[in-house]
This record gives C-alpha cells, structure tokens and sequence, in this order.
C-alpha cells in the first residue's frame, strides 16, 4: 500500500509514519524538512512548502506515483483544504482529513459525545474552521473517497497535554520542577487523554477501509480524567510539589493580554469532554485505545530529560507569573515569593524574554512591534 503524509514530523504524523512503515506499507512524508529529528529513513521524504508553493511545483513533486491513501495533517482552513485537494485530487484512492473532536458543540457536562452530535462549536476559531472544511468535504463531488477523523487531546513524548500549557512543552514541567504555581481554570472538568501510539492504529486502521468511506470518527482513549488528575500525574512523575492554582473563567477573562487564546478554554478545555468510541472500534477491530496517562506519560517525560529538547517561553513563563500576581493579590494568596526567575542559570535573552512577560509595561511595546515586523 502507498501511503502519503502531508506532514510526517508532527506528533500525529509521526506515530502514523512509524506504525504503517511497521507494517510494510511504503510512506512518502511532505514537510519542510525543518524537523529533521522526526524524519524517518525508510520513508521517502520530500522537502515541500504546502501553504507556500503553488500548486503546480506542488504537483511535480509530489504527485509522481499514485497513492492508495493520503492523510492530510495540515490543513486547518477550508482554503487550506481546497488547496490540497487541487494538488492530490487525480492522485489517491482515499483521503484522511484529520479533524477535531473540538469541533463538538457543549453539550450538558454528563454527555459522552458521538460522531452524530452536532459539530457546531462557536467558541473558537479553530473549531469553526475544522467544521467548515468537513462539511467542504461533504458537500463535494470528488474523484476520491475520504474520511475525517477527529483525535481530541492527544500526547506522546514531544507532547504534554494540559490545560493552560504553551508549544514549548517543556515550560510547564520546568514550572513544576521549580516547584512554582501551576494555572488551572477548572480543575474538575474532565477530559480524555489519548497517547499517539493508539491514536495510530486507529488511522491506520482506516486505510482503504471500505467501512471508513465517507464516514467521520474521533479516535479517543478509554481513559477519562480531571485536569487536577493530570496535574497530580504530572507532578509525581516530575517528583515536583508545587501549587495548583485555579483562576475561574470569568475571573481570567477580566484579565487583559493574557499571552494565550482564552477562546481555547471556553470552547475545549474548561469543558468536560468524554467520548463513545464504538464506531472507530466496529470499524478498526484492533484499536482497543488502553494506553493509560499514567503510563504514556513516562515516554514524554523520558524524552524531556534530554537536555537538547528543554525548550522554555520565557514569555509564556512571565505572563502566567503575572496572571497568578494579580489574582493571589486580590484574593490575599500571598504567593509573590513563587513568582520570580527559576534557580537554575538563565541566559540574558531569556530573563529579558521573561521580564516582556512579566511587566505590562515592556510586553505592550513587544506586542506591537512584533505585530508591525512578524
């Protein structure tokens, strides 16, 4: 079987890449070879720029064989979407656009989601736009069949899921091993962690399945938690002790610039999400989705004792230090001690990155000269 990823170096991607070369499939990845720790050997890699190059050098160096299944990772717009249809319509036999179980619309906190429920989600760009280029999906005539797949909060060894967590992962256990507060916005709502490795079989388990054709499916874990859960998780694995510190919504929405998207929380993570993942079990027999947080999350944690892969935002770091300042002021929380530069050495760079976080009067400047040059 052919199989082409559009991505490959993502953590997704990644997992996919490495189960179906495990498989015997043969693979070709689409990236731009920037991540070339991810790249695998056995898989033909071709350094391509999707959201830039136009779609005729697109073509010529993509479309060179024909391919059973592609699997788009990258695509987040309909635009986006119309794009890669255009460069690989006349090319494979099935499409797997990679969606989102965000895109669900909240329903009441005891519901477990399915893929018939409505996937009208208002509260975040992200979701919005994920609908929009399933039902592009939907409503077209093509010359191949798809499939959506929506994964929920996934994680691997680059990845830790939290809550209020950046990019740069290895910020929130640097917080923790530090012992400094750690923000929550509602430690009781649920949610479902599902590791890459499972999330891979059920992809690869959609390939060129006659039952997959047309049809949308999340691919979730079994496994259900409170984000006061994970953090506990987290923390013993970090062998860390610090304070959970939980800041109600409309208390953080009162709060300006706040250095992260709080659309985010009120359309996915402030909610309880739990899922029924009876159709992606019919339809790929060997996804059973048993890898447990508690045992998936040593492989991440692994991964960031590498000192190479101890990446920090500085910025992230400082204005989350101001958010926990001005809330423990008003409510008396006395934690000002906790909220400084960690232990360790840090560079120049970073403790001036840091401060633009920390002090409104140097991250409004940087604001907006960045907005004027980025």
């Amino acid at each position: 079987m052919k199989i082409l990823l559009l991505g490959g170096t993502g953590i997704l991607s990644s997992a996919v890449c490495d189960l179906a070369l495990k498989k015997g499939m043969n693979v070709t990845t689409v990236n731009r070879g920037k991540r070339k720790e991810f790249l695998r050997d056995q898989a033909d890699n071709i350094v391509a720029d999707i959201r830039n190059e136009s779609v005729d050098l697109l073509k010529e160096k993509i479309c060179f064989q024909y391919y059973d299944v592609v699997v788009d990772f990258i695509s987040y717009t309909k635009e986006q979407l119309t794009k890669t249809i255009s460069i690989i319509e006349n090319s494979c036999e099935q499409l797997i656009f990679i969606s989102s179980a965000t895109v669900y619309k909240k329903l009441d906190d005891a519901h477990i989601y399915i893929e018939d429920d409505s996937i009208d989600n208002d509260k975040w760009k992200y979701c919005i736009e994920k609908a929009e280029c399933e039902r592009f999906l939907n409503e077209g005539k093509w010359l191949f069949k798809f499939s959506i797949v929506r994964p929920y909060i996934t994680y691997g060894k680059t990845r830790i899921p939290f809550q209020i967590v950046p990019l740069k992962y290895y910020t929130l256990l640097n917080r923790i091993k530090n012992n400094k507060p750690i923000l929550f916005v509602d430690k009781k709502a649920i949610c479902t962690l599902t590791n890459v490795n499972d999330f891979a079989v059920g992809v690869v388990g959609l390939f060129n399945n006659p039952n997959a054709y047309g049809e949308a499916y999340h691919i979730t874990s079994n496994y259900c938690y409170t984000w006061k859960n994970v953090f506990e998780i987290i923390e013993r694995a970090m062998g860390g002790d610090s304070k959970a510190i939980e800041i109600p919504l409309s208390d953080l929405s009162k709060i300006h610039n706040l250095g992260f998207e709080i659309e985010e929380l009120y359309g996915d993570k402030a909610r309880n999400m739990r899922f029924d993942n009876s159709k992606i079990k019919n339809a790929v027999k060997e996804y059973q989705g048993n890898i447990s947080f508690e045992e998936g999350i040593k492989e991440s944690i692994l991964f960031f004792d590498n000192p190479k892969h101890q990446i920090i935002d500085y910025i992230w770091e400082g204005r989350v230090d101001r958010i926990i300042n001005i809330y423990s002021k008003k409510h008396n929380l006395y934690l000002k001690s906790d909220l400084k530069l960690n232990k360790e050495k840090i560079s120049f760079v970073n403790k001036i990155k840091y401060y633009i976080g920390r002090y409104e009067v140097l991250y409004l400047p940087a604001k907006w000269i960045k907005g004027i040059y980025r």
